[in-house]
């Protein structure tokens, strides 16, 4: 609570303030001492509600933004847009990249791999069953 006071210190500083103010008044400087610092609680509690609100807010604004971008970005739309050409049996077929997939890769070859004599012993050898 008071980090740089020691328990002495504390001792010496409610002496003082006793034999300052006097033992009758002392209950009513505490009081309002009491009353002062729950204004401070209060009014500090009110500040970081109020700087929660404007984050709260903010993060709205953004949310609706987003859901407004998505709305008029219509996807649908888009998606009715690329169905509705003709489509003609004869053309190939690209997937979304636009490029043809057996051209990825030239090297490597299309169609059924060939077994080579390395394939074999890859294999593993089963055992005898007698």
């Amino acid at each position: 609570m008071f980090p740089d006071i020691g328990l002495l210190e504390l001792l010496v500083l409610v002496a003082v303030i006793i034999v300052v103010v006097g033992p009758k008044e002392l209950p009513g400087m505490m009081r309002t001492i009491g009353e002062w610092v729950g204004k401070a609680r209060a009014t500090a509690r009110e500040f970081q509600r109020s700087f929660e609100d404007m984050a709260r807010e903010a993060e709205l604004a953004e949310l609706r933004k987003e859901v407004e971008s998505i709305k008029s970005a219509n996807p649908l739309e888009k998606l009715k847009e690329n169905i509705a050409g003709p489509i003609d049996p004869n053309e190939p077929f690209y997937p979304p990249g636009g490029e043809d997939p057996d051209l990825d890769d030239p090297q490597e070859p299309s169609g059924p791999r060939k077994k080579d004599g390395n394939d074999e012993q890859i294999q593993a050898k089963k055992p005898d069953q007698t």
